[in-house]
């Protein structure tokens, strides 16, 4: 039986809890001002984006496949294709036109986030992040928003090294394989401590973050409105061993 489809009613409550307070109200005015300035910087910052995705593009194809500083520019510059498409996402925000769907392969998509978040699972020593990936040989691919998608997938990635701080063993294991007929299924799992059973009822929601100061509440919500604007679904299980989020996504 499926599951029913998103209530976009419960969103709206969410978000009118989360705003209908004096701080709430304080905290979306600071956020309308970014969202002025990040439309101003997105617009200005685009053009010379470009220029260095070009120069980067270059360098890529003067170095051998074999060169020592060969990852080091295709980081450089898949990183300026992620940060292109973020910006072209953000200046294309409120218009009325489509989305842009592509059929892309499962693999793809876990390759592209785990290069993005290679050089902030460097940043964990003593002992480092092992990473694990799994995809099952006849997965399909899936329709969707490349660079929306991978972006989700980056954020559950760089979720769960942080969850991962305090721990002796840091294994993130990020997989993918058919669930149902037209359904492909996205694991992304940590050996973390878990989520506290009242929080974890609540990761979803806007503004809610369990990192104090270092978080701003939004990056799993932006995650479950991509996936369910995708006509998918997100959850998780937790418990004292780590936590798993699975993102199920539609081939069609």
């Amino acid at each position: 039986m499926e599951d029913p489809a998103p209530d976009p009613g419960c969103r709206l409550s969410e978000l009118r809890e989360a705003l209908l307070t004096e701080d709430g109200l304080k905290h979306i005015s600071r956020l309308v001002t970014i969202g002025e300035l990040a439309l101003c910087f997105s617009h200005e910052v685009r053009t010379p984006l470009t220029l260095l995705l070009g120069h980067a593009y270059m360098m890529n194809k003067a170095l051998p496949e074999d060169d020592p500083m060969r990852p080091h520019s295709d980081n450089v510059y898949h990183n300026g294709l992620r940060m292109k498409g973020m910006i072209d996402s953000m200046l294309n925000f409120g218009r009325r036109r489509e989305k842009s769907t592509e059929r892309c392969a499962p693999e793809e998509l876990i390759e592209e986030a785990v290069r993005v978040v290679g050089p902030y699972f460097d940043n964990f020593k003593n002992p480092p992040i092992a990473l694990q990936m799994n995809v099952a040989n006849d997965c399909p691919e899936v329709a969707i928003a490349r660079w929306e998608m991978v972006h989700v997938l980056v954020n559950l990635l760089t979720n769960a090294a942080d969850a991962m701080a305090q721990s002796c063993k840091r294994l993130v294991t990020i997989s993918a394989q058919q669930q149902d007929q037209g359904i492909v299924r996205f694991d992304v799992a940590d050996t973390g401590s878990g989520i506290a059973s009242e929080c974890a009822e609540r990761v979803f929601a806007p503004f809610f973050t369990t990192k104090g100061e270092c978080g701003n509440g939004l990056g799993l919500y932006i995650a479950r409105c991509t996936v369910e604007h995708h006509g998918g679904s997100i959850a998780l299980q937790t418990g004292s061993c780590g936590t798993v989020f699975t993102v199920c996504l539609p081939t069609r």
